[in-house]
């Protein structure tokens, strides 16, 4: 359930920091900028789009039509209407703003538009940005966003409910750090699914941990309090501690996927991405093939 929304918010950066890359649109876009892949996926170049939109935000800025909350300093329905309509093609889905979204966020972060009377205006840095080539912008917008983010990005997982508890969410810097380097050893130019991404972030050990504690995962819920605990994710150290024994005691090996050994106990508990168990014999031919 909140998968998709957060797969979608790490896509909005990478298309922000890498305008080479490639993503896909849904075939129910009208005006398709290249020739469809297959009956259900189109192809969208990124990088010619990125440039141009970064010029219209800043222009919509620099006309004082974008409005923005003065507490939460996130784009009003209108404002998101407004970018949309301005973005090359559009956004990527018909039904939910993602880059609309984020540009106001963005160009914030980047000192580029900072908020007066309830709309983004330019700075001076950011009347200077449409002087200067836009890739370089997009850059600076990039590095800014990692240690100068407006929001949380979990946020816009709005089904998620208790994150404004104290001491429930990580610090979020640390989290992006992970996410860009992810992101720098994708292959420009090779086509990634998001699903693809995540696995090879958890076998390389770039899992961000998203709540402080495990007290503080039973904080994060759906729908009721109680039952729709997110302590209930998954399973926990003493659900697969005793089968690991009995593997061991019966001549086998379990290690996590990548042939490290599972640590209980210990803050990150990896082993909850999976365990790979085998007869012993064949363990690090499997590692071999799956890391």
């Amino acid at each position: 359930m909140a998968g998709k929304p957060l797969a979608r918010a790490v896509l909005v950066l990478a298309h922000a920091a890498k305008a080479s890359q490639i993503t896909w649109r849904s075939l129910r876009r009208l005006a398709p900028v290249t020739e469809p892949i297959d009956e259900e996926r189109w192809q969208l170049q990124t990088e010619q789009e990125a440039l141009q939109n970064l010029r219209s935000v800043l222009e919509l800025c620099a006309n004082g039509k974008l409005k923005v909350s003065d507490k939460t300093f996130k784009p009003s329905a209108a404002a998101l209407e407004t970018i949309t309509e301005h973005l090359v093609n559009g956004d990527f889905y018909d039904d939910e703003a993602i880059a609309a979204f984020a540009w106001p966020l963005l160009v914030q972060a980047g000192g580029l538009a900072k908020l007066e009377g309830g709309r983004l205006r330019l700075t001076p840095k950011g009347r200077a940005a449409l002087d200067k080539p836009a890739a370089e912008t997009i850059r600076l917008l990039w590095w800014r966003w990692l240690s100068h983010g407006v929001i949380d990005e979990f946020s816009r997982i709005e089904q998620i409910k208790g994150q404004r508890a104290t001491n429930v969410l990580t610090a979020v810097k640390p989290r992006r750090e992970i996410v860009a380097k992810a992101l720098a050893g994708c292959q420009v130019g090779e086509w990634l699914d998001v699903d693809a991404l995540f696995m090879k972030m958890r076998r390389g050990g770039m899992n961000p941990t998203i709540a402080r504690t495990e007290r503080a995962l039973w904080k994060l819920h759906l729908e009721d309090p109680e039952y729709g605990s997110l302590g209930y994710d998954g399973f926990h150290d003493w659900d697969v501690c005793a089968g690991h024994v009995l593997v061991e005691e019966a001549g086998g090996r379990v290690s996590l996927f990548d042939g490290r050994p599972v640590v209980y106990g210990a803050a990150g508990a990896e082993q909850r991405n999976g365990l790979l168990a085998s007869n012993g014999r064949v363990h690090d031919a499997v590692v071999g093939r799956i890391a």
